[in-house]
């Protein structure tokens, strides 16, 4: 499968709008006022280059010291970590495994969770499960699977849990995001995190997989945690981030 975007987006005719962040009462609290800008997109694919992105979306509004986070599932798009369900073929572990997850998640299908097991192997999955499920009856500590199946297990996106096109496919992680927050700090000079948030942050947490500068965790969660980027069709991959003197 190929997705193209058939459009850029409308030209803005007002500037968009910043936003204050909600502040924290916490020790991380930013000593600074933090504001944030979501800013628009064309639907990403895998012909576009994270940081090429960065440059046209977002540096005609930057300034030195401001940061931008990207969403994990939209360059999870552009490096084309998606796959069509009717290309999975769930073994009997995934069939079986499936059943003890809630049914709000991703591996909760046959389908989404064969597509860990493809990526993590059968053996660190069926060890999770043991494991977890040993964790969540002996100790009644939940979580643990997660902990125990590595990255990919929590960065899976099954049908529907993403935009269309690709709310049709099972979304991975995305690869290596490290290194594509080093290139958007090299070539624009702005500090880059990829972080995975949602509606459901501001009570289970934020996860930020990547960062330029590690000191800049606290500020990049004061910011994001009530999801300014929207949970719906808004197609906002990217927020610009900047702290008030």
């Amino acid at each position: 499968h190929v997705v193209l975007p058939m459009k850029e987006p409308a030209p803005l005719q007002t500037p968009l709008p910043w936003r204050e962040a909600v502040k924290r009462t916490d020790k991380k609290a930013s000593e600074r006022p933090v504001r944030r800008l979501a800013l628009p997109t064309h639907l990403l694919s895998t012909v576009d280059d994270p940081v090429e992105v960065v440059k046209k979306y977002v540096c005609p509004y930057s300034e030195p010291g401001d940061i931008v986070t990207i969403g994990e599932t939209p360059l999870a798009a552009m490096q084309g970590r998606w796959r069509h369900p009717a290309s999975v073929r769930p073994g009997w572990l995934a069939r079986l495994g499936c059943k003890v997850f809630k049914p709000t998640s991703s591996l909760a299908t046959a389908c989404g969770l064969q597509a860990l097991i493809d990526l993590a192997g059968w053996w660190r999955v069926l060890a999770s499960l043991i494991v977890g499920a040993l964790a969540k009856v002996m100790l009644r500590k939940p979580g643990v699977f997660y902990a125990c199946a590595g990255y990919e297990a929590r960065l899976i996106d099954d049908l529907t849990g993403c935009i269309p096109p690709y709310d049709k496919f099972i979304m991975a992680g995305p690869k290596d995001p490290q290194s594509v927050v080093d290139r958007v700090k090299q070539e624009t000079g702005l500090d880059c995190a990829v972080v995975d948030v949602n509606d459901k942050s501001h009570y289970l947490g934020l996860v930020v997989l990547a960062m330029s500068d590690p000191t800049l965790k606290g500020v990049i969660e004061e910011a994001l945690i009530d999801n300014p980027t929207g949970n719906s069709i808004e197609q906002t991959p990217l927020v610009l981030i900047r702290q008030r003197s």
